[in-house]
């Protein structure tokens, strides 16, 4: 497979159409971003926020520890795409204040009776 992948990230390959029919991965780091992302979504429409705790979880991954490493400094500086779609679902993923906050902000929001339903975005 590695091979495989080798030689379609040249542009070396052909006949890859029928490999992609059997569910060939190409970029296992975008397929588990992707896994992940609908995870987020899960998340969010659950919890209204994706600053959850370390420890949860959703679609049986580790949501909550995943998206605390992309809030690291640099970590996304070189996949915009990534963060965009992260802040698709939630604006506020990565907040400039602290995450235990936004939390509390979001538990409270869905308390509320006049509440807005979830970004539109997020049920993608």
């Amino acid at each position: 497979m590695a091979e495989q992948r080798r030689a379609y990230g040249a542009g070396q390959m052909t006949g890859n159409a029928r490999l992609e029919a059997l569910g060939m991965v190409w970029d296992a780091a975008d397929a588990a971003f992707e896994e992940n992302l609908a995870a987020a979504r899960v998340c969010y429409e659950q919890h209204w926020s994706l600053c959850c705790p370390r420890t949860a979880t959703a679609l049986d991954r580790t949501l909550g520890q995943w998206i605390s490493n992309l809030r690291r400094p640099g970590t996304l500086a070189s996949h915009p795409e990534r963060e965009a779609a992260l802040a698709a679902i939630d604006p506020d993923w990565n907040p400039a204040w602290a995450p235990d906050w936004q939390r509390h902000y979001a538990a409270v929001r869905r308390c509320s009776p006049r509440r807005p339903p979830p970004p539109a975005s997020s049920r993608a």
